[in-house]
């Protein structure tokens, strides 16, 4: 699915290099708010959903003022830099957590992490602090929680190397020691559990401009990981030169990953769902932290697949793979998946 994406009321939607999260019936949407100066925003936005399809604007649940850096710094007069949050609910304290990146703008000098906490989806988040998880500088992260309800951050860090750090138990902080590190220079990291295996979607280091993405894999989060390809098939001919050839699979069909969500749908199949922005989508090249085709920023929503159910081919491929669809949509979530974290007093669609 590829599209320039409005809400339920007509009003263009903005939650990029966000992620996706259940409860109460519902799913919730946190994403980066719409640019408003240099490479800031206003700052994190939620949207909510039954289908996957039909998002309400829920607002703004962080703005950037109520953002500080390291030490309580206050932001310049161009804001803060708020990219990728995500959220997971805490069982323990009853919050839920939400981590993103945080730089100063234009510099992109800071290489840290904002906490914010919420007791409701997508009711006012309360920014907790900032900070350098695990002491060290990081760019792009994502989070994830496994079937055991420990929670991990997974970080680039200084372009040299992406690391897993276990979170806290009321997952405000990270430890000091990594739980695995892949020495690879990648970004955009999206961690997932498929068919028993760790699964770790990265891009390239290309700025905003996309690039052959990559799947590792391993029977633990502590590793070894294994490279098994870019999981980005060559599209059949027909369509935009990013749809056509290898070109398709060099730009991860001009896109950058934001997130996996692995859901089971109403069909009672399990469905991993790429979330990815084309963040320049008229394939203008951007290698600075701010270009005006930003504001002009899409979305990309495919299916990850194994190879059998995908497409055929002579070479070996990845166990979960990416094949071009445009029309393709995602399955609707079954209803003990919308259940998530029982949450009181959310209104309906």
């Amino acid at each position: 699915m590829l599209r320039r994406w409005h809400d339920v009321a007509g009003a263009r939607l903005h939650a990029h290099g966000g992620g996706i999260f259940f409860a109460h019936g519902r799913s919730w949407w946190v994403g980066e708010t719409e640019k408003v100066s240099a490479d800031s925003s206003h700052g994190i936005a939620c949207y909510s959903s039954v289908d996957l399809e039909r998002w309400r604007n829920e607002g703004i649940v962080l703005h950037n003022s109520d953002v500080r850096g390291l030490g309580g710094e206050v932001a310049s007069s161009s804001g803060w830099v708020m990219e990728r949050p995500k959220v997971l609910f805490n069982a323990r304290t009853g919050l839920f957590v939400m981590w993103f990146h945080l730089e100063r703008s234009r510099s992109y000098s800071l290489n840290a992490a904002g906490v914010a906490t919420s007791s409701t989806p997508c009711g006012r988040y309360s920014f907790r602090h900032a900070l350098r998880p695990g002491g060290l500088r990081s760019f792009d992260a994502t989070l994830f929680q496994d079937s055991h309800r420990l929670a991990y951050r997974v970080q680039d860090v200084e372009h040299k190397a992406v690391v897993i750090l276990r979170l806290s138990a009321d997952f405000l902080n990270a430890s000091a020691a990594p739980v695995s590190v892949l020495h690879e220079r990648r970004e955009a990291p999206c961690l997932f559990r498929w068919a028993g295996r760790y699964h770790l979607l990265t891009s390239g280091l290309t700025w905003w401009n996309p690039n052959p993405a990559a799947l590792h894999v391993a029977d633990s989060l502590r590793g070894p990981w294994t490279h098994v390809g870019n999981p980005f098939l060559q599209s059949p001919a027909g369509g935009g030169p990013e749809q056509r050839g290898e070109r398709a699979a060099a730009t991860s069909f001009h896109s950058q990953p934001a997130f996996v969500l692995v859901y089971t749908s109403e069909r009672q199949e399990q469905v991993a769902l790429l979330m990815a922005d084309r963040w320049c989508p008229r394939g203008e090249r951007c290698s600075q932290p701010w270009c005006t085709c930003l504001l002009q920023a899409t979305y990309l929503w495919q299916q990850l697949l194994p190879p059998a159910a995908a497409a055929r081919s002579a070479a070996p491929l990845p166990p979960l793979v990416v094949a071009w669809k445009p029309r393709w949509r995602p399955p609707a979530p079954h209803q003990s998946t919308l259940a998530g974290v029982p949450v009181a007093g959310l209104r309906r669609l």
